[in-house]
């Protein structure tokens, strides 16, 4: 049996559905790293190189499941999170993280992906890796843009938890 195909292109377009795709970005990957459970640290580390902006959000909350990775962060329309009656579980969070990007890194317990678009692979069996950490590659040069999102996200976090952002700590107000 086939099955539909959906282009590197389909995901870049999703971004032109957001007024602003850089706070869109950055309150899902920030919210991600609140919401893994026993996280008290959110690393952001936001570079730019050659034409590129890499951005990378870690957690040393509980790893992900290879179920959770694969069947809900990696599938269009699923999601682990149920939020009856607010924003939120629709399963499109993904799309903006991850797949609208030029590739995608996600090393979390003793899994790995890497990817592109739709398509990616994954390892398993790794050494173990304690929280979770996703590397985006995004073409251009967007980290101007993306800090100013990760600043505005911490004034509005009321988080036990620290920031670390580019190497400095920072707490939410």
């Amino acid at each position: 049996m086939g099955s539909v195909k959906i282009g590197p292109n389909f995901f870049r377009n999703e971004l032109k559905e957001y007024a602003d795709w850089y706070w869109a970005y950055v309150r899902e990957a920030a919210q991600n790293c609140l919401d893994a459970r026993g996280s008290t640290i959110c690393r952001m580390d936001v570079s730019e190189t050659g034409g590129m902006t890499t951005i990378v959000f870690a957690n040393d909350g509980e790893p992900m499941t290879e179920e959770i990775l694969v069947d809900k962060l990696l599938a269009i329309g699923e999601s682990g999170k149920r939020f009856e009656g607010s924003v939120g579980g629709f399963g499109r969070a993904k799309v903006i993280l991850l797949l609208a990007h030029k590739s995608y890194h996600v090393r979390t317990g003793t899994l790995e992906v890497t990817g592109a678009g739709g398509e990616y692979k994954l390892q398993c069996g790794l050494p173990n890796f304690s929280g979770t950490r996703s590397t985006v590659v995004i073409e251009g040069y967007h980290t101007e843009a993306i800090l100013q999102a990760i600043r505005t996200f911490i004034g509005f976090t009321q988080w036990d938890g620290v920031f670390v952002v580019n190497g400095e700590e920072m707490k939410g107000d």
